[in-house]
Order: structure tokens, then sequence, then C-alpha cells
């Protein structure tokens, strides 16, 4: 299996990309909420959560993977890592939406 070896260079990809191509709002590509969705600036700052999450995990993925070579493992955190990502992304915007950082 490749995809559990390389998985974190997808990680770092998307974040980079999620960097690069969703800071302006389009049709096929970003964090896609209906929060995020409301307008350009909750777009921009979702968007730059979400790259940040998936640029750290995948870090952190990467010293998982030259720590631990099972595959099983490796699987296990990057379905736990990306449930993560939502998660902590949804939980930043929920409190920044509270301190009136949005509209």
């Amino acid at each position: 299996m490749i995809l559990p070896k390389f998985s974190y260079l997808l990680f770092i990809g998307l974040g980079i990309a999620m960097y690069a191509i969703a800071y302006k709002k389009n049709c096929w590509f970003g964090y896609r909420t209906k929060f995020s969705l409301k307008n350009d600036y909750n777009w921009k700052v979702a968007n730059r959560i979400a790259a940040t999450c998936f640029l750290v995990f995948g870090f952190i993925l990467y010293w998982i993977h030259q720590l631990i070579t099972s595959i099983n493992t490796i699987v296990a955190a990057v379905v736990s890592f990306t449930v993560l990502i939502l998660v902590i992304t949804e939980l930043i915007l929920y409190l920044l939406k509270r301190r009136g950082y949005f509209e």
C-alpha cells in the first residue's frame, strides 16, 4: 500500500495548496462549509485554519512514519488526523465567531 507510506506528503501538499489556491473563493477547492461559504472573509479565515492544520498534521504524520513502520498504525493516524482537522477547524471558527470576529 503506497498511500499510507506517503500520506504525510498528501497532507503537506493539501496544506500548501490551500494556502495558495483556496485564498480566493472558488467552486472546486477549499474548506467548504455553510459558515465558510457565507462571505469572503469567512472563506479566507476557514481555509487558513484548515491549511495550517493540514501542514501541522502532515509533519506529525511524517514523524510517526519515521518512528513506526506498521501500516495499520499509519492508516489509523491518517484517519484520526483527518477527523481532527475537521473538528479543530470548526472549533476555532466557533470560538472566533463567539468573540465577534465574524458577522
